[in-house]
């Protein structure tokens, strides 16, 4: 006849297994959610630094663009100052007074009516938000192609609901956000208003930039 006792201590003995393989279940559920979480968070980390990388490479290009814009005006001027030179030399000698200063002014009215603006080059994230939708701007070049003023085209941007960085200021706040992200606080994309929020409140991020040096 088996002892009542025994089996109590049995059932009891199964029981408490049983409570501790629930618990250990669930500190595995935990622990696989947090590994979970951190290799999301590493690979949205990886998708900024390649977008950084990126963003890099874009900017050195637009500098060597803006650079080279910047020479080839220099040169043309040159070659405008030449022509005024010659211009008058020989008018003289032809009595062509009157053609010579109408040169003058023609070009005079040519450099005037252009922007003669190089080098503001910046990073603009758009209503895409980090990491997709961010690209590189010259403002310069479209300044002058547009023929307004550099404070024309980022007021035009900004209104588009895009923010606009320079490439400094652009490279701080990613490391802001790399560290947003591996503290929970911050998930991909990260929109606009979230940086302007979280990352630069109470005003727009700066237009202020150092020019290229030519």
């Amino acid at each position: 006849m088996e002892d009542p006792g025994m089996n109590t201590q049995s059932l009891q003995d199964l029981r408490d297994r049983a409570r501790e393989l629930a618990t250990a279940c669930r500190t595995l559920d935990t622990i696989f959610a947090q590994g979970a979480v951190r290799l999301r968070q590493e690979a949205e980390v990886e998708r900024l630094k390649t977008m950084a990388t990126r963003i890099r490479q874009h900017l050195e290009e637009a500098t060597m663009s803006e650079k080279g814009a910047q020479y080839g005006s220099q040169k043309a001027d040159a070659l405008v100052g030449i022509g005024r030179f010659i211009a008058q030399g020989i008018g003289p000698a032809k009595g062509e007074h009157a053609r010579v200063d109408a040169f003058d002014k023609t070009i005079a009215a040519r450099q005037a009516s252009r922007q003669h603006c190089f080098g503001m080059i910046m990073v603009c994230v758009g209503k895409g938000g980090l990491p997709d939708d961010v690209h590189v701007v010259s403002i310069s070049r479209r300044a002058r192609t547009q023929n307004l003023s550099e404070s024309a085209i980022t007021l035009e941007i900004q209104k588009g609901g895009a923010l606009l960085f320079t490439a400094g200021k652009f490279m701080q706040m990613v490391e802001g956000v790399v560290r947003g992200i591996r503290e929970g606080k911050l998930r991909l994309p990260i929109l606009p208003e979230q940086l302007t929020a979280k990352l630069v409140p109470a005003k727009r991020p700066s237009l202020i930039i150092k020019r290229i040096d030519v």
